[in-house]
């Protein structure tokens, strides 16, 4: 596959952008397991050279699950699931470089330490915490098909050939201690982190998960639920017309400026890259359309240099019968749809159903 670490990040579409991000996970791990290969034609010692080609087989089964992955995001309706896919882009894209590096001095080495302190600094790129938390975001795409990720087996190969071959050192002793504490708490905070590193707010994964808690509730209790998504339509516009650090800057003002239009009993997240999702309950069509409204009007005046966000409005909302969790995903498909339409639509910016 065409290397990608070279070419520049280029905004475009939320479908776009998540394809990148799926495609440069998928190199990665194609060049790392190139580098086994050339590990395993170079090693003189068979059991070694048995140990790379295992290595490689690893990597073979990380682009297949990439290969599902893609599958997955594309012709998905709701593709924006990152925070902000063009920095996870620029995180890959800076990886797969010190991979290509790596990569380059393979064939230069010699000897049976010098390939397993190389191989070590392989592994420590694909430890990397944008590799550990993209495929928690990557998860939470609906799909028929449950796949699963985990590196730990590779890793646990790794660090065993390492342990077996090389002399028990104390410095080879903390260098394994390192790789695997490395793995183990990248992988922890990818699953404990529930917030939005621009902004924030809750992140998709933490917002679902206490929104489905607070349906649950609603259910037992017998209140209406409602789910309002604020969108920014030039979202992509705006990181292209200014840096990241101003764009961002401008999205946390429009989170600031939402948030004190919600009561204290309200759940307000980062749904996507372009989308923030408030949770109600307890409220009428009125009172929605009221506070879309307000949502609609407080961000009015958050421009810069020129360049002013278009923001449009989707809601739904009704009681939970049955199922609490199946009920919470009508509705977040029902707003979604109406966020859609509103967008698409001449006539309204804001529509709730």
């Amino acid at each position: 596959m065409e290397s990608t670490a070279s070419k520049p990040v280029v905004r475009r579409s939320a479908e776009e952008s998540l394809c990148d991000v799926v495609r440069s996970c998928w190199v990665i791990y194609q060049k790392a397991g190139d580098v086994y290969r050339v590990l395993a034609n170079n090693t003189m010692s068979e059991e070694i050279s048995r140990l790379w080609r295992s290595m490689a087989e690893g990597m073979n089964k990380h682009i297949l699950y990439w290969k599902k992955m893609s599958e997955r995001v594309e012709g998905n309706p709701n593709m924006e699931i990152l925070g902000n896919p063009y920095e996870a882009l620029v995180q890959l894209r800076d990886l797969e470089a010190r991979i290509d590096s790596i990569q380059e001095s393979s064939t230069a080495f010699r000897s049976v330490m010098d390939y397993f302190y190389l191989a070590c600094s392989l592994e420590i790129q694909l430890v990397h915490p944008v590799l550990c938390s993209l495929p928690e975001s990557v998860m939470s795409v609906p799909a028929k098909e449950v796949v699963k990720w985990d590196y730990q087996t590779n890793l646990r190969r790794f660090l065993e050939g390492m342990k077996q071959h090389c002399a028990q050192h104390y410095l080879n002793t903390a260098l394994m201690d390192a790789l695997e504490r490395t793995w183990m708490l990248n992988k922890r905070l990818a699953r404990q982190n529930s917030r939005d590193p621009v902004t924030g707010a809750y992140n998709r994964r933490a917002l679902l998960k206490v929104i489905s808690s607070f349906a649950s509730l609603a259910e037992r209790d017998g209140h209406n639920i409602a789910i309002i998504m604020v969108g920014i339509d030039n979202i992509h516009e705006l990181y292209t017309t200014f840096d990241m650090k101003n764009a961002d800057e401008i999205v946390t003002r429009f989170y600031k400026g939402i948030t004190p239009g919600i009561r204290l009993s309200d759940i307000i997240g980062r749904y996507n890259f372009s989308t923030f999702l408030v949770y109600l309950s307890k409220v009428n069509h009125q009172y929605l359309y009221d506070i879309a409204q307000r949502f609609s009007e407080s961000t009015q005046s958050i421009h810069k240099a020129g360049f002013v966000l278009s923001v449009h409005i989707g809601g739904s909302y009704g009681p939970v019968r049955g199922q609490a969790g199946q009920q919470l995903e009508h509705y977040l498909t029902r707003a979604w749809d109406c966020l859609m339409r509103a967008k698409f639509s001449r006539a309204q910016r804001i529509l709730i159903e």
